[in-house]
């Protein structure tokens, strides 16, 4: 009974199962293949880092695609309806910065066509 559970265990583990499978995101600290996405944060699982990622950004979640973008290219696509703390709503990119932290960069306004 013991080898046959081990053995189911073992071909468990070794499944991939579709769909489920976690991209292989660098760390921008530590800069190993370390970084796993859960539903609220994107988290660096080494065990001396300490990079993290809150999903939530201005009443918005930002989603897997985004965060990989950010990894990859210091930058994410423009995110719309974000909410400041005063409760309007504004349009950003996310950067991530040399010290690994994020900020906004903030689109071009467009000119007002109804002053000019």
């Amino acid at each position: 009974m013991k080898d046959y559970t081990q053995k189911i265990t073992e071909d468990f583990l070794a499944m991939e199962i579709e769909g489920i499978a976690s991209p292989a995101l660098v760390c921008p600290v530590c800069k190993k293949q370390s970084v796993r996405l859960y539903k609220k944060v994107a988290k660096c699982m080494e065990e001396d880092c300490q990079w993290l990622f809150f999903r939530n950004v201005c009443g918005k979640q930002v989603n897997d695609e985004a965060i990989m973008a950010l990894l990859e290219n210091g930058k994410t696509t423009l995110s719309k309806g974000l909410k400041s703390k005063a409760g309007k709503s504004f349009d950003a990119y996310l950067v991530l910065q040399e010290d690994s932290s994020t900020s906004f960069e903030f689109p071009p306004r467009s000119k007002n066509k109804k002053g000019k």
